[in-house]
């Protein structure tokens, strides 16, 4: 109980000082005053307050206590402005309340560095951050079930190449669908019937999707992209492509804390497995793509600068990063957005012969394999 009091006094503490870093005595506020004695911060120029003082008082004013993430986003404003004055203090406040937000940690070491390099330069090394291994590339039949796994079973069949696959000694996938169908007890609808027997390739996709699931997928050859992958690629991917992997951010042995696959950029082997690789990862901070609530998706968020998100991107070691995406406003904001719209939800239970790699932070299904220790990485 005692560890707890001293926890919310510091926090509230702590909240109750944020205005007034920025040199805001006299201020129409009801919190107290900061002490006469107290100095400017290090980064403040001399002369009283400046005009990002007075902005960051109105943004501090407006703040709710508990809300985290606000913090964050103030923070990383702060940043931005080179405040790190004010990036200090705001994390070490949400570190009270939560001790191991990850935005915030990252924050409050950049922080330390810019007001004290000489300090933390005399810090303990630390041990050499462990390489990401180079995820390895889907295989063709991998490729084949992620593109069923997305169809979109609702509104018109999507027109599309289509080849149904017939072994040996077997009836045609459609008498083997039609056969299903009847076991279910269910009497056969005649539009069913006449799919079947006489409709294009797309409608009897769709139907033996819809009714018997991925049952049938390696029977089943789809030879053209889906609209959702050529989306991705048209509007997705080249933002991806220059954001993330912009400056080795996450290309190459240097990525960190997420690796796009190495290979011919324009190939559909680089397309699927880095659809794959982002729809299947969930950080700390959030899945990346969320087809529940498409703007709260972390890929997008992670888009735009600071100032136009609550849950912006970690500070990047090498420096400041150029945000793919400057505002909502922008067309790409709304394409993206509407791309993870159409997908499809909830996320489907992809049953693939993909080993994802270690570092990737997702929610592992059963029976599925992760590259261990023991198995030799994948060459680029």
């Amino acid at each position: 109980m005692r560890m707890r009091i001293a926890r919310a006094s510091t926090a509230v503490a702590a909240w109750a000082a944020l205005p007034l870093l920025a040199g805001l005595a006299g201020s129409q506020t009801t919190r107290p005053a900061p002490p006469a004695t107290r100095p400017a911060p290090a980064t403040q120029p001399a002369g009283g307050p400046q005009p990002i003082d007075e902005e960051y008082r109105r943004r501090a004013a407006a703040l709710d206590p508990a809300d985290i993430e606000a913090h964050v986003a103030l923070a990383a404003w702060a940043r931005e402005k080179r405040r790190f004055d004010l990036v200090s203090v705001l994390c070490k406040y949400v570190l009270s309340l939560q001790p191991d937000h990850a935005n915030a940690r990252l924050l409050l070491a950049e922080a330390a560095q810019a007001l004290n390099p000489a300090a933390a330069a005399g810090e303990t090394p630390r041990r050499p951050r462990e390489r990401l291994s180079a995820p390895q590339m889907l295989s063709d039949r991998d490729i084949n079930r992620l593109k069923f796994y997305e169809l979109r079973l609702d509104g018109p069949p999507e027109p599309m190449q289509v080849r149904f696959l017939r072994r040996q000694g077997e009836p045609p996938v459609e008498e083997l669908v039609r056969q299903d169908i009847l076991r279910q007890g269910e009497p056969l609808d005649a539009n069913w019937t006449n799919v079947l027997e006489r409709g294009r390739n797309e409608e009897k996709l769709r139907l033996i999707a819809r009714e018997t699931g991925a049952k049938y997928a390696d029977r089943i050859d789809i030879r053209s992209n889906p609209k959702v992958f050529e989306d991705f690629r048209r509007h997705v991917l080249p933002l991806v492509n220059r954001g993330c992997a912009r400056g080795g951010c996450h290309t190459g042995p240097d990525a960190e804390a997420f690796r796009l696959p190495s290979g011919a950029r324009q190939s559909d082997r680089f397309l699927f497995t880095t659809f794959l690789l982002l729809a299947e990862a969930d950080p700390p901070g959030g899945p990346l793509i969320n087809r529940s609530i498409p703007e709260e998706s972390t890929l997008l968020t992670y888009m735009l600068p600071a100032s136009e998100t609550r849950r912006p991107h970690p500070p990047l070691p090498a420096g400041r990063m150029s945000p793919a995406i400057r505002s909502r406003a922008e067309r790409d904001y709304q394409l993206v957005l509407d791309w993870i719209s159409s997908l499809r939800g909830p996320s489907p239970a992809y049953e693939l012969d993909y080993v994802y790699p270690p570092w990737l932070s997702r929610r592992p299904r059963a029976g599925e394999l992760m590259l261990g220790e023991d198995e030799t990485e994948p060459e680029p």
